[in-house]
């Protein structure tokens, strides 16, 4: 006699068109791309929910979009961490090179300082000569 048990795809689709009502109830455009993106993802695990022998599909459905949603949530984590350490180096190296251009200014202001005094120096001899120098 002939095989009527539905292959895994079938009750995958058929569990998917029962969501259909749900989907269009969705408002926005947006939601709709979301929720297609979730039925998208999960379908690749069809192979691994086929194997769990689960009793209830959508249960084992919904794990696979856990799963998939976790791995998402993880990479991006790591993605911030990494950020986060690029920012705070990059914050390291911006302090040192305030702190190195605030010395570089005070050397410069000292030596704008001390010719500027030269200067008055020179100025004032030009202009009172000493008695020696006639």
């Amino acid at each position: 006699m002939g095989h009527n048990t539905a292959s895994m795809t079938m009750r995958f689709r058929s569990e998917r068109a029962f969501f259909d009502g749900y989907r269009r109830a969705l408002l926005l455009k947006s939601d709709q791309l979301l929720f297609d993106e979730l039925w998208d993802v999960v379908e690749a695990y069809v192979p691994s929910v086929e194997k769990s022998n689960h009793p209830l599909l959508i249960a084992t459905l919904l794990m696979s979009m856990v799963l998939e949603q976790r791995k998402l949530i993880t990479s991006l984590q790591t993605q911030l961490e990494k950020l986060q350490q690029e920012v705070q180096t990059g914050q390291r190296l911006q302090a040192a090179e305030v702190s190195r251009l605030k010395e570089d200014l005070r050397r410069l202001d000292e030596d704008v300082d001390s010719r500027l005094h030269a200067l008055r120096s020179e100025l004032s001899e030009l202009l009172y000569p000493s008695d020696g120098a006639l």
